[in-house]
């Protein structure tokens, strides 16, 4: 018997080896790279909902992708950072895991992805302004509770999209069942010279000559009453990215800026002009963003969650939890731990999010400390209604994507100034 098992099994490698070798061709172009993901990543289920669409807003055409297993889940819309760092392009690595439980809706904000590349720059460019762009953050949330039948959404805002998505909670609390925070921008010169202090002091230590030249050139860094220097912020933000200020463990940006090119929503004609609405962008606005104190709102009157990165110097993770102790709302939570221990393993993160965002809703919160284990199992079961904060239960689920890890990290700027935005 052994030897039969042991003979059944040395033919079963041979023919898998055979099978691997007939196929290791890897994808000729990148289109046919492009294609395998789009295959990967699509949306199969009854109720499912999978588009790349133009929409109106604030007089120009506006580019979303709407992706969820199950429309009549909530709706998460993600405001990205930057200004004109957009995320579309790179959800295909990070979001599969948050469309078992919502339909999540891409945006690329006015200047930047594929909206640029829809609109005459020369025409866009008197618009950008932070007061356009919230007023287009309203547009879109209210497009979206009409589309999609829905009273509230939910809007999960990251860096520079996080400034947008504190004034959203504020002015409309009615639209939301919670507002979500990541990479939240709250002091924005103060997060500066945190940023700078962590890499002079990483310079130091390593001994790095240029680098604390080059630092030592800028400073008094974001000093008070100074206006912020686009060329110095990029300076500071170069060295910031080669001591992991924004991402953690890396020294560049490099890994991220080459997923964009597997997008499946954009075109070589996009991918062409991605870089030049980023520089677009930040050219006009960044600085103007950093310099505000967005931690005068501290007084909500719906649910906020916080994801802090605690190795996040790109936008103060320090700054963040100093403000976040000084928030009311009916519920808060503000989740800390953003290791690879916490949200890179496939079953819990997306469970975290959801979970997260389930206690906030609910009233059950905690205030600090990461998602513990009762609000993971909460989350893995499933919200027992399928009202208006419903996600779908695991327990129901027949498939479950092996693709289904979202990332929800620190990411870097991809443009050619290495790391200037978010």
């Amino acid at each position: 018997m052994f030897k039969r098992s042991t003979r059944l099994c040395a033919a079963l490698l041979a023919g898998l080896s055979i099978t691997t070798l007939a196929g290791a061709a890897g994808p000729d172009s990148r289109a046919d790279a492009v294609n395998i993901i789009a295959d990967m990543r699509r949306i199969v289920t009854p109720q499912g909902i999978e588009e790349t669409r133009a929409v109106r807003i604030g007089g120009i055409e506006q580019w979303i992708s709407v992706r969820g297993t199950d429309r009549r889940n909530p709706v998460l819309l993600m405001l990205h950072g930057g200004p004109g760092y957009v995320s579309m392009p790179t959800s295909w690595y990070f979001q599969r895991g948050w469309e078992e439980y919502f339909t999540v809706v891409q945006w690329d904000q006015r200047g930047a992805g594929k909206t640029y590349t829809a609109n005459d720059p020369a025409k866009v460019a008197p618009t950008m302004t932070r007061a356009r762009m919230l007023l287009d953050a309203e547009e879109m949330v209210a497009f979206l509770r009409k589309e999609f039948g829905k009273d509230r959404i939910f809007v999960l805002g990251h860096s520079w999209g996080s400034s947008l998505g504190i004034q959203l909670a504020q002015r409309h609390p009615d639209w939301l069942h919670a507002y979500i925070g990541i990479g939240q921008i709250t002091d924005g010169m103060e997060s500066e010279r945190r940023g700078w202090r962590f890499t002079m002091d990483a310079a130091q230590r390593e001994g790095n000559r240029e680098a604390i030249r080059e630092l030592a050139s800028i400073a008094p860094y974001a000093a008070p009453g100074k206006p912020l220097v686009l060329k110095d912020l990029y300076l500071q933000r170069k060295w910031l990215a080669r001591y992991g200020g924004a991402v953690y463990g890396r020294t560049g940006s490099d890994a991220e800026s080459n997923a964009v090119k597997l997008a499946p929503e954009y075109t070589d004609a996009d991918l062409r002009t991605i870089w030049d609405a980023t520089e677009f962008s930040s050219s006009r606005m960044l600085t103007d963003v950093l310099s505000q104190d967005f931690s005068v709102y501290t007084t909500f009157s719906c649910p906020i969650v916080i994801f802090n990165g605690r190795h996040d110097y790109n936008v103060s993770a320090s700054a963040a939890a100093e403000w976040f102790a000084k928030v009311k709302a009916p519920s808060k939570q503000l989740v800390r731990e953003l290791g690879a221990r916490d949200l890179q393993r496939g079953a819990g993160q997306d469970a975290g999010l959801a979970g997260a965002l389930r206690a906030a809703v609910r009233g059950k919160s905690r205030g600090r400390g990461a998602v513990n284990e009762k609000t993971r199992t909460r989350a893995r079961a499933g919200f027992a209604d399928r009202g208006s904060i419903s996600v779908p239960s695991r327990r129901r689920r027949r498939y479950r994507s092996p693709n289904a890890l979202p990332v929800l990290r620190s990411r870097p700027c991809r443009s050619r100034h290495a790391g200037c935005c978010r």
